[in-house]
Protein backbone atom coordinates (compact mmCIF):
# COMPACT_ATOMS: atom_id res chain seq x y z
CA UNK A 1 0.00 0.00 0.00
CA UNK A 2 1.35 3.75 -1.05
CA UNK A 3 1.97 5.53 1.86
CA UNK A 4 -0.85 8.92 1.15
CA UNK A 5 0.24 11.36 4.10
CA UNK A 6 2.91 13.45 5.14
CA UNK A 7 3.08 11.56 8.50
CA UNK A 8 2.37 7.90 7.18
CA UNK A 9 -0.83 5.47 7.88
CA UNK A 10 0.71 3.38 10.36
CA UNK A 11 2.13 6.34 12.44
CA UNK A 12 -1.61 7.87 12.21
CA UNK A 13 -3.43 4.46 12.43
CA UNK A 14 -1.12 4.31 15.97
CA UNK A 15 -2.28 7.58 17.13
CA UNK A 16 -5.63 6.27 16.75
CA UNK A 17 -5.36 3.65 18.91
CA UNK A 18 -3.94 6.10 21.67
CA UNK A 19 -7.02 8.06 21.13
CA UNK A 20 -9.91 4.96 20.98
CA UNK A 21 -8.14 4.08 24.45
CA UNK A 22 -8.37 7.64 26.06
CA UNK A 23 -11.96 8.15 25.28
CA UNK A 24 -12.69 4.74 26.69
CA UNK A 25 -10.63 5.99 29.78
CA UNK A 26 -12.43 8.90 29.96
CA UNK A 27 -15.70 7.80 28.75
CA UNK A 28 -17.67 8.40 31.84
CA UNK A 29 -16.17 11.77 32.99
CA UNK A 30 -16.69 13.06 29.14
CA UNK A 31 -19.93 11.50 29.46
CA UNK A 32 -20.90 13.55 32.62
CA UNK A 33 -19.87 16.67 30.71
CA UNK A 34 -22.34 15.83 28.56
CA UNK A 35 -24.95 15.72 30.10
CA UNK A 36 -24.64 18.69 31.92
CA UNK A 37 -23.77 20.48 29.20
CA UNK A 38 -26.81 19.35 26.61
CA UNK A 39 -29.29 17.36 29.22
CA UNK A 40 -28.06 14.48 27.56
CA UNK A 41 -29.27 10.85 28.96
CA UNK A 42 -25.83 10.05 30.97
CA UNK A 43 -26.68 6.29 28.84
CA UNK A 44 -27.05 7.93 26.04
CA UNK A 45 -23.89 10.23 26.43
CA UNK A 46 -21.86 6.60 27.18
CA UNK A 47 -23.30 5.14 24.27
CA UNK A 48 -22.30 7.64 21.66
CA UNK A 49 -18.98 7.55 23.28
CA UNK A 50 -18.90 3.85 22.56
CA UNK A 51 -19.90 3.92 19.12
CA UNK A 52 -17.10 6.25 18.45
CA UNK A 53 -14.50 3.58 19.90
CA UNK A 54 -16.08 1.59 17.53
CA UNK A 55 -15.53 3.35 14.25
CA UNK A 56 -12.01 3.92 15.03
CA UNK A 57 -11.62 0.14 15.74
CA UNK A 58 -13.91 -0.50 12.33
CA UNK A 59 -12.07 2.36 10.41
CA UNK A 60 -8.33 1.36 11.59
CA UNK A 61 -8.76 -1.81 11.03
CA UNK A 62 -10.15 -1.66 7.54
CA UNK A 63 -8.08 1.15 6.79
CA UNK A 64 -5.63 -0.49 4.25
CA UNK A 65 -8.35 -1.91 2.21
CA UNK A 66 -10.64 1.23 2.40
CA UNK A 67 -7.26 3.09 1.06
CA UNK A 68 -6.44 0.31 -1.49
CA UNK A 69 -5.60 1.73 -5.42
CA UNK A 70 -8.79 -0.12 -7.49
CA UNK A 71 -7.72 -1.09 -10.95
CA UNK A 72 -10.37 -0.80 -13.78
CA UNK A 73 -11.66 -2.42 -16.63
CA UNK A 74 -10.92 0.64 -19.28
CA UNK A 75 -9.94 0.72 -22.47
CA UNK A 76 -6.66 1.90 -21.51
CA UNK A 77 -3.84 -0.64 -20.81
CA UNK A 78 -4.11 0.09 -17.19
CA UNK A 79 -6.47 2.27 -15.17
CA UNK A 80 -6.43 2.89 -11.48
CA UNK A 81 -8.04 4.57 -8.89
CA UNK A 82 -5.80 6.13 -6.40
CA UNK A 83 -6.75 7.31 -3.04
CA UNK A 84 -4.90 10.32 -2.29
CA UNK A 85 -5.23 12.85 0.70
CA UNK A 86 -7.19 16.35 -0.39
CA UNK A 87 -5.42 18.69 1.45
CA UNK A 88 -7.66 20.06 4.73
CA UNK A 89 -11.22 19.55 4.97
CA UNK A 90 -13.50 21.70 7.06
CA UNK A 91 -16.17 19.95 9.78
CA UNK A 92 -19.15 21.50 11.48
CA UNK A 93 -20.65 19.37 14.25
CA UNK A 94 -24.13 20.33 16.05
CA UNK A 95 -24.41 20.39 19.72
CA UNK A 96 -26.54 17.05 19.92
CA UNK A 97 -24.27 14.06 18.93
CA UNK A 98 -21.09 16.54 19.70
CA UNK A 99 -18.25 13.33 19.76
CA UNK A 100 -20.50 11.29 17.63
CA UNK A 101 -20.75 13.43 14.08
CA UNK A 102 -17.22 14.79 14.64
CA UNK A 103 -15.71 11.49 14.71
CA UNK A 104 -17.86 9.86 12.11
CA UNK A 105 -16.03 12.48 9.70
CA UNK A 106 -12.66 13.05 11.41
CA UNK A 107 -11.26 9.41 12.18
CA UNK A 108 -11.74 8.41 8.34
CA UNK A 109 -10.85 11.92 6.70
CA UNK A 110 -6.96 11.55 9.23
CA UNK A 111 -6.50 8.19 8.10
CA UNK A 112 -6.52 9.39 4.41
CA UNK A 113 -4.49 12.06 5.53
CA UNK A 114 -6.46 14.69 5.86
CA UNK A 115 -6.31 17.75 7.94
CA UNK A 116 -8.78 18.74 9.66
CA UNK A 117 -10.52 21.99 10.89
CA UNK A 118 -13.03 21.31 13.51
CA UNK A 119 -16.05 24.14 14.29
CA UNK A 120 -17.93 22.83 17.49
CA UNK A 121 -20.94 24.14 18.56
CA UNK A 122 -20.97 27.28 20.90
CA UNK A 123 -23.71 26.01 23.20
CA UNK A 124 -21.19 22.95 24.44
CA UNK A 125 -18.06 24.72 25.31
CA UNK A 126 -16.68 22.04 27.62
CA UNK A 127 -17.38 19.11 25.50
CA UNK A 128 -16.27 20.73 22.64
CA UNK A 129 -12.67 21.68 24.85
CA UNK A 130 -12.82 17.90 25.23
CA UNK A 131 -13.28 16.80 21.65
CA UNK A 132 -9.89 18.64 21.13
Amino acid sequence: MRDNGCEGMRERLEKLKKLQKIIEENRDTIAETMTNEMGKPIKSAREELQKCGSHIDYCVKKAEEFLEDEKLDSKFEEAYVVHQPLGVLLAIVPWNFPFWLAYKVIIPSLIAGNPIILKTSSTVPQTSEMLG
